[in-house]
């Protein structure tokens, strides 16, 4: 089973002028008989046209902290998700 927890929310402007807006989750994945559970980071990017596109990586890592500080990073830096694979890979292998 996996829930999403809305952690950030921000509008940015992009090279052409256009608005998007971008929702960033936590995502927690487990299960009854497995213990502890995995975290994952979910993004929803939406246009003007409300057109979404999502990216989700779970099992990140068991540590609910760690994921999160990740997931503040990608708000932080406006990242979407477009680029959330190639990003989270250069994090995650530096």
């Amino acid at each position: 089973m996996i829930s999403y927890t809305l952690k950030h929310s921000k509008k940015i402007l992009t090279e052409a002028k256009n608005y998007i807006t971008v929702d960033y989750y936590l995502t927690e994945e487990f299960t009854v008989a497995e213990r502890p559970c995995s975290y994952g980071i979910r993004l929803d990017t939406k246009t003007a046209e409300d057109i979404v596109e999502c990216c989700t990586r779970n099992d990140i890592s068991k540590s609910r902290f760690k994921t999160s500080g990740i997931l503040k990073k990608l708000a932080k830096y406006n990242v979407t998700s477009a680029s959330l694979e190639g990003i989270l890979d250069d994090m995650l292998f530096e």
